[in-house]
């Protein structure tokens, strides 16, 4: 068990069945996101898996966001999410919305597995390449 800040671990010399990032991926940097997510992607034995949340904008969350942005959290549209992770070498095994008070919808919770194959698939930055163009805006319309 290691627990702490994930973004200053060195992991390249170890390998783990299971990486658990619970409401911790709202808080990497979006330049960041992309080399984060291959780094738990390397870190996984084969077939190892991944289990995390993103916080998503919705409607009834809408007061939420602008506390939640003060502290740092970055908010990714509900339907990027998916290919994101496919783009790290995950297969998705669950993504579904992540229910908070009230039975609000707040985020995308899922549950991804490292491929045999992953390793050998080329990694597609495409859509970290449009990240911040599914943030939701700073500013109200």
């Amino acid at each position: 068990l290691i627990n702490g800040d994930m973004t200053k671990f060195n992991l390249a010399s170890q390998k783990f069945d299971l990486i658990i990032c619970n409401d911790v991926l709202p808080y990497i940097d979006s330049a960041d996101l992309q080399s984060f997510l291959q780094r738990i992607h390397d870190s996984l034995l084969p077939n190892g898996f991944f289990v995390g949340s993103f916080f998503c904008p919705f409607p009834e969350t809408e007061n939420d966001l602008e506390a939640m942005r003060k502290l740092g959290a970055h908010f990714y549209k509900e339907e990027i999410i998916p290919l994101i992770l496919r783009d790290s070498g995950f297969t998705i095994k669950e993504c579904s919305i992540r229910l908070g008070p009230n039975c609000m919808r707040e985020g995308v919770q899922f549950i991804v597995a490292k491929s045999e194959t992953a390793d050998d698939a080329p990694f597609n930055s495409s859509h970290f390449i449009n990240v911040e163009e599914s943030k939701v805006s700073e500013g109200k319309d």
